[in-house]
Parts: structure tokens; C-alpha cells; sequence
């Protein structure tokens, strides 16, 4: 199955690894790859995640990382919405449409 990330999540990546990168390259080198792993395992097992209070939209945790990937599954592939430090405030999806 074809797993793409939304410019929205391709940011917060940017974002995620140009901040650890400030402190740790190597750091936000091992956490991109990670990001990059979890893609891969969506593209064959996209029901590795978990649930959320919407039923279309799933999380995965980026162990050992404190990051949550949320994604969708549809008929054209993976869709990745998201990459969040678990600690920041949840997100509401209706925040996310505006």
C-alpha cells in the first residue's frame, strides 16, 4: 500500500529533526530514520497503529522516540497527518481543517 506524507506532516518532521539537530545531529539522525521505518511498516501493515476518538484517523508510537505518527488508510494508500511530541498538547482534527 502507498504511504505519503500531507505537507502538514512533512513539516512537523522538518520541524522535529531541525530541533533535535540543533542539540544532536546524530540524535535527529537516528529519529529520522525511525520516521522513515515506521513508513515503511505502514506501507505493508497499516493496522499497526492504534485508535483514536476518530475512527478514521490511527496513531502509531515511535518507540524508543516520544513521538506519535497519525495516519489515515484508504483506497488509494497510507496517508501520514501527522508527527507529534506525545507530551504537546493532543490535537483536536478540527483544529487541523482550518
Amino acid at each position: 500500500m502507498k504511504v505519503r506524507f500531507t505537507r502538514r506532516a512533512r513539516l512537523s518532521v522538518r520541524q522535529i529533526i531541525s530541533s533535535i539537530a540543533e542539540s544532536s545531529p546524530s540524535g535527529a539522525e537516528a529519529v529520522s530514520k525511525r520516521i522513515e521505518r515506521a513508513a515503511y511498516l505502514l506501507e505493508d501493515f497499516h493496522r499497526v497503529g492504534v485508535g483514536t476518538n476518530l475512527p478514521q484517523i490511527r496513531k502509531m508510537t515511535l518507540n524508543p522516540y516520544p513521538y506519535l505518527l497519525f495516519y489515515t488508510v484508504g483506497k488509494s494508500g497510507v496517508s501520514i497527518l501527522e508527527v507529534r511530541h506525545a507530551a504537546r498538547r493532543p490535537l483536536t482534527w478540527k483544529e487541523e481543517r482550518h
